[in-house]
């Protein structure tokens, strides 16, 4: 199994690709998950 998730991108005609490794990306989903999810939180015990 690789443990890189490769992404292709182009920007202003410019081609490239990035690797980032599957643990950055778990990490990330993460913390974006709780922020998201304390949002929620904080809104439903405000009504």
């Amino acid at each position: 199994m690789d443990d890189f998730l490769r992404v292709r991108f182009t920007c202003r005609g410019y081609q490239d690709d990035i690797a980032v490794t599957r643990d950055v990306v778990k990490s990330e989903i993460k913390v974006k998950l709780q922020r998201y999810m304390g949002d929620m939180v904080k809104d439903l015990q405000s009504k």
